[in-house]
């Protein structure tokens, strides 16, 4: 938090609704403090409105919550599509239906061998598909020594 919609809107609401005790704001997160943070969370959120923009959009913050072994609640948009799978690895909801957030929320908060199972199968995505590590290896196993050995005599 600490956008001025965060301030003007959320805060406010929050402090209405009495749920102060429920949602921790820690402000800003130093990089290297944010895997303990978020170990310490028990659901990842991405929450998005559809939009040309963010229909395209995929977050690192989904793949951190995975690699937390969190389960997610994610907007049924098309690039988060391609990889959360709603019951598999996810709960997927459309945009702007704000019961249907809130009930795939309970579900988890309820059920907590879904949220365990969830947060598993999400984590075993992100290791097999994901870690950089692997990701790095297929993408220098696309070069060939040409591009990687030593420089050739210069052309004529």
């Amino acid at each position: 938090g600490g956008s001025p919609y965060f301030d003007a809107v959320c805060r406010p609401l929050i402090e209405r609704l009495g749920l102060e005790r429920n949602v921790v704001l820690p402000g800003w997160i130093p990089h290297q403090d944010v895997p303990a943070v978020l170990c310490a969370c028990d659901i990842g959120a991405m929450t998005l409105r559809a939009t040309l923009n963010h229909d395209h959009y995929l977050s690192f913050k989904l793949f951190e919550y995975w690699g937390c072994g969190k389960p997610v609640v994610v907007t049924h948009l098309k690039a988060i599509g391609e990889i959360a799978r709603d019951g598999e690895n996810a709960l997927v909801v459309r945009s702007g239906d704000v019961q249907g957030f809130a009930k795939a929320f309970l579900a988890l908060i309820r059920d907590r061998e879904l949220a365990a199972r969830l947060g598993q199968a999400g984590r075993e995505l992100v290791v097999r598909e994901y870690d950089w590590r692997e990701i790095m290896k297929k993408e220098t196993a696309v070069y060939t020594g040409e591009f990687l050995g030593p420089a050739g005599p210069p052309r004529a």
